[in-house]
């Protein structure tokens, strides 16, 4: 639950603990996309820092650092309590990456994604802009190599069935075009591993999840 009091930010359950930001920016939005309709949300809490935030502004969880609220400058997420090798295909490069909250689908460079999906028999579709394959079909795990651990992301966090026939491979692919990361590691990983930010060093960690 996450409640705004004047310039407080409440963070928590509304009936127990809660952790209270004071003097935090809010973002009221004047238009939004329809799809708050249909989700079970209603805004985004960004994890960023203030160098990503719009008009430079610092984020709550940076504001509760600085004001010493946290007894560890430390940020777990846990959705459920360089070499890419899918089945037979590896795929070797350099890639940089970021671990994104917010993004839904793992995405990366088109001709990496476009073997991938080739690997699960995913099709793209033009129309959807999107990968979709057979729901009968037992695909195997992703693996991604990350400082030279492995880490497996199963089917049932990285496709999402539509209907009973039809599933999607929940990628997408986007050109960097030099700036940024090559590879966005959204929900399909998040839901595989939990991701621990080490917002006072810089670092991220991952750790299996317990469910």
């Amino acid at each position: 639950m996450f409640v705004v009091d004047s310039t407080m930010n409440r963070l928590g359950d509304t009936n127990g603990q809660q952790l209270c930001i004071p003097n935090t920016y809010f973002g009221q939005a004047t238009h939004i996309s329809n799809v708050f309709t249909h989700d079970l949300v209603d805004g985004v809490f960004g994890l960023g820092f203030t160098s990503l935030a719009v008009g430079g502004v610092t984020p709550p969880l940076i504001n509760a650092i600085d004001q010493d609220l946290l007894s560890l400058p430390l940020v777990s997420v846990d959705v459920f309590p360089g070499t890419f090798t899918l089945g037979q295909q590896n795929i070797s490069a350099g890639f940089q990456a970021i671990s994104d909250t917010g993004t839904s689908f793992i995405g990366g460079p088109k001709s990496v994604i476009d073997q991938l999906a080739s690997a699960v028999n995913a099709v793209y579709n033009s129309s959807y802009e999107a990968y979709f394959m057979d729901c009968s079909q037992t695909p195997p795990d992703v693996v991604f190599t990350i400082g030279g651990h492995l880490y497996r992301i199963q089917p049932k966090n990285y496709i999402r069935k539509l209907d009973n026939t039809i599933c999607e491979f929940t990628v997408f692919a986007f050109a960097h075009g030099g700036f940024g990361p090559n590879f966005i590691l959204g929900d399909p990983f998040i839901r595989q591993y939990c991701n621990i930010y080490d917002i006072g060093r810089g670092l991220i960690g991952f750790a299996r999840s317990l469910t």
